[in-house]
């Protein structure tokens, strides 16, 4: 299990969670981000995987692999670095296919990552787990 007791540092990993349920919630995100976190998750999120880019401005700092967000109130809690990054070509055993890594989640349960694979522009509906990879390319 994650310490939930420990912030994470500048450059760690983390699971975060957030809701966007209405314009009142959106008060949670800093005013420069809020077009770009309702155009890329405008309900919010549950146990995504965000490397933490620290403090700034009262606000933390997320980043996806495509954006920093700064958000406040958010649950954050420092995991182990996945081992593949969003963006990675891996090969899925299941399905036989090359694909890319495009959402990183962490599996409360299990208390490990799982990835969402985009195959052929598509993105699965399967949850990936590290075995069910192999990387492609050094990344």
């Amino acid at each position: 299990m994650p310490d939930l007791v420990v912030s994470p540092q500048e450059g760690d990993y983390c699971f975060s969670s957030l809701l966007l349920l209405n314009d009142q919630d959106f008060k949670h995100v800093h005013p420069a981000d809020v077009s770009a976190v309702r155009a890329n998750y405008p309900h919010g999120w549950q146990l995504l995987c965000f490397r933490y880019g620290g403090r700034q401005d009262g606000y933390d700092v997320l980043d996806d692999g495509n954006m920093p967000i700064r958000v406040r109130g958010a649950f954050i809690a420092k995991i182990p670095e996945p081992v593949f990054k969003r963006g990675q070509s891996v090969f899925a055993h299941r399905k036989q296919q090359v694909g890319i890594i495009r959402v990183i989640v962490w599996h409360y349960t299990r208390q490990q990552v799982y990835y969402r694979v985009e195959f052929a522009g598509r993105l699965s509906g399967f949850w990936y787990f590290n075995e069910d990879l192999e990387a492609v390319n050094a990344f």
